[in-house]
């Protein structure tokens, strides 16, 4: 799974470069974005390139949030396409995971926090 990593003061960036999250690479997706769900970190997933996602899919975004949640820091969500924003909002994800419109008002979220 290809990702792009960037930082904008202490939020790390983790950017989504596949069309789809789902069972056929998950444990790519652990492999890439596991690494940055360090203790009290602050995490944007910018899931602007993935088109398609199903429960398997959605399930490792929620893990994400399970797994940094207990080491004191956050997950947000950005740039979900409208495809992805219907069905996180079908299973009510969006209402565990704050989700944003752009980048930066997911990064600006956690100036205020």
């Amino acid at each position: 799974m290809d990702v792009n990593v960037s930082k904008s003061n202490d939020v790390v960036i983790v950017e989504i470069l596949e069309d789809f999250i789902d069972t056929r690479n998950l444990f790519d997706f652990a492999d890439n974005v596991y690494p940055y769900l360090a203790k009290k970190g602050k995490i944007v997933l910018d899931l602007a390139h993935v088109n398609r996602i199903d429960s398997a899919g959605m399930g490792a975004v929620a893990s994400t949030l399970r797994i940094i949640v207990r080491r004191g820091g956050n997950v947000k969500l950005c740039n979900l396409t409208d495809h992805v924003q219907k069905l996180f909002e079908l299973v009510r994800l969006h209402k565990v995971i704050e989700v944003y419109p752009t980048r930066e008002a997911a990064v600006e979220s956690y100036q205020s926090e």
